[in-house]
């Protein structure tokens, strides 16, 4: 069974996962409306804005959440980030792309449907990325 220490610091790394994706959430929804300034619609801005997004979760989550779990090159770990994080990625613009469609008030405030997809994706990420990226094998119960 595994020790109530290590349960502490499993929570407290979800805790900074957490507030990674905030910071990832921020940048995604500030480019969003940046690029849709520059005159781009809604969905693909916000192709071009979860791309900037995901790109510096996995900077502040290889340096900050996961820190003593580097486990390759940053080339192979960002590739492995993107990849692990594919499932979290459809999930987040499905729900963001579903809403923005079919409710008005989203469509008027888009970043709206970016929180919510943001929600739905976190968990598959942070489970993706603990396991699949930063190496950290589940122990059996």
């Amino acid at each position: 069974m595994r020790s109530f220490r290590h349960k502490i610091g499993d929570f407290k790394e979800l805790l900074q996962f957490g507030m990674v994706g905030t910071i990832g959430f921020l940048v995604d929804s500030g480019a969003l409306l940046l690029l849709m300034s520059f005159g781009l619609n809604p969905y693909w801005g916000r192709l071009g804005s979860f791309f900037m997004a995901v790109n510096s979760t996995w900077v502040l989550n290889r340096n900050f959440t996961f820190k003593a779990k580097k486990t390759t090159t940053l080339g192979t770990e960002w590739v492995k980030y993107l990849m692990a994080n594919s499932l979290g990625a459809i999930l987040n613009y499905g729900v963001y792309a579903l809403l923005l469609s079919k409710v008005e008030f989203v469509a008027q405030w888009p970043v709206i449907g970016v929180a919510a997809g943001s929600i739905v994706g976190l968990m598959a990420n942070y489970i993706n990325s603990r396991v699949f990226v930063f190496g950290h094998k589940q122990k059996a119960m």
